[in-house]
């Protein structure tokens, strides 16, 4: 990803925060445009961290959209994963 695609996906976010007024949304969005990732359910079950947990001002949702991304990244190289290899160097 090159230097105007990652500015492309800031821009994004700060859109989407002012439009959304939603941090968790505002990341969780161009993380999943820019890895071609389609999940509306994780965008439904996010919309009430909106204010810090329910608007209770507690952890902005922009920890928590950043965690959500990292566990997407992470699950989607874990269905690449070849189980066999590591298991060998067990033996």
């Amino acid at each position: 990803m090159d230097k105007n695609e990652i500015d492309g996906y800031i821009l994004q976010s700060k859109k989407l925060l002012f439009r959304t007024l939603n941090c968790c949304e505002s990341q969780i969005i161009p993380f999943q445009n820019a890895h071609c990732i389609d999940n509306d359910e994780l965008l439904k079950a996010v919309t009430g961290l909106a204010g810090g947990m329910y608007n209770r001002g507690s952890t902005c949702g922009v920890v928590f959209g950043g965690a959500i991304n990292m566990a997407m990244e992470k699950y989607n190289e874990s269905e690449n994963w070849n189980s066999g290899v590591e298991l060998s160097l067990l033996q």
